[in-house]
């Protein structure tokens, strides 16, 4: 039997023996979730300097017993340290500090908190447009001259200069049929004027919906970068979402800023 499999049993045959003793994860107490073998295990691989395969570890005791707040605050400092991941750093902290709201150490770790929140704050910066939206930026403005062009041509087909006749009845004159030199004298059998007809209305695409599928080692740091987005806003955009269990294959709303 590999190692995996060997520790698999002993955590479900120890999770049996609490729950016959009356000692669900709810009931845990912080040396209870320490002794529990995959955070073991977790230890043992942060001494090891395998800090993945120490993620890893303590995910699973958090599958185990998602109320295992040692677990989370290991995390918590595993994603904090050089800054690999600040998302789950902040989500486990946070975690940690809803399980624990009177810990020892919970101003130590709210300062920690507040500032993975400052880092991520300074990194997370609007990038310049993709070249997707450069192009689409290019289309659209070629599509205004087009229009502006079109409504000049309008109005100097309809345009005129209204003069009045002797009798006080508003005329149009043309004017290019017109001399300059002539529009000041009364004008003599012209029909009265017609409405102009409006120029066309410049037609906006409507906005499309974006939508992004999550691919093999992404993040909602990384998604959000990726599309110039707050990392703030595409989590608003996707409330059912977990950051530390984006699933590959799994599709989130890209909000448009």
């Amino acid at each position: 039997m590999s190692w995996a499999g060997k520790t698999a049993t002993v955590a479900f045959a120890v999770s049996i023996a609490l729950v016959l003793c009356g000692c669900g994860p709810a009931q845990w107490r912080p040396a209870d979730e320490q002794k529990e073998p995959f955070f073991l295990l977790g230890k043992k691989k942060v001494a090891m300097l395998d800090y993945k395969g120490a993620a890893e570890a303590f995910e699973k005791a958090l599958e185990f017993n998602p109320r295992n707040a040692s677990a989370h605050f290991e995390l918590a400092l595993l994603y904090e340290k050089d800054e690999t991941d600040l998302v789950g750093a902040i989500y486990h902290f946070d975690r940690y500090l809803r399980l624990r709201p009177d810990a020892p150490n919970a101003e130590i770790v709210k300062d920690r908190l507040l500032r993975c929140k400052q880092l991520l704050a300074t990194k997370v910066q609007p990038i310049s447009a993709t070249p997707a939206l450069q192009r689409e930026l290019e289309r659209l403005t070629a599509e205004n001259r087009e229009l502006r062009r079109q409504l000049d041509a309008w109005q100097a087909l309809y345009g005129g200069v209204l003069q009045q006749s002797p009798t006080g009845q508003l005329v149009q004159a043309t004017v290019e049929t017109v001399p300059r030199n002539v529009v000041s004298q009364p004008v003599h059998g012209l029909q009265p004027a017609q409405p102009v007809p409006a120029a066309p209305e410049p037609q906006v695409p409507p906005a499309q919906l974006r939508r992004h599928t999550v691919q093999p080692g992404e993040s909602p740091y990384s998604i959000a970068r990726k599309y110039g987005v707050k990392l703030d806003a595409l989590l608003a955009a996707n409330p059912g979402i977990e950051p530390r269990r984006l699933r590959v294959g799994q599709t989130l709303i890209i909000p448009t800023q």
